[in-house]
């Protein structure tokens, strides 16, 4: 059995924080376009696989933008060969945190959907439904954190 799922104490708590946390973000409200698809029953996957596509492509347009926000910033009174050094320092933190993202993003909806679905009828859909809820969450992040300001 996969180690994940045993039965340590540890791992009861941790499994029992991931159902809390999957009750309660179960309450998050549905995008519009995922509303959309599921009105649209006769191929509602489809549709979600559609928009999550949509999602990613919007995500990565804000990445370029934040990117090129990095390449157009002075970083202060500073020589050209350290801004030159900050700018490739601060775009490959933005990159990196981007990788790190998307890992937790498929953790994550992995995660939930095995505490909730398992793999049985409709994981597919929810699968879908979870990354494109947590990719709109994070352009709205990027688009709003103020940690982001100093780009803007």
């Amino acid at each position: 059995m996969n180690e994940f799922w045993e039965d340590t104490p540890s791992m009861w708590i941790f499994r029992t924080t991931l159902i809390a946390l999957a009750v309660s973000l179960g309450s998050l409200p549905t995008y519009a376009a995922t509303a959309r698809c599921e009105a649209a029953p006769q191929d509602d996957l489809g549709c979600m696989y559609e928009e999550y596509e949509q999602a990613n492509k919007l995500l990565n347009f804000k990445l370029k933008n934040l990117l090129n926000r990095v390449q157009a910033t002075e970083f202060g009174e500073y020589s050209p060969e350290e801004k030159k050094r900050r700018r490739a320092e601060a775009s490959n933190s933005i990159r990196t945190a981007d990788g790190a993202w998307r890992m937790l993003l498929a953790a994550e909806c992995e995660s939930l959907l095995r505490i909730s679905f398992g793999h049985g009828l409709g994981a597919d859909r929810e699968m879908v439904r979870c990354k494109i809820n947590r990719t709109y969450d994070r352009i709205k992040a990027l688009s709003k954190d103020e940690a982001y300001e100093w780009l803007q």
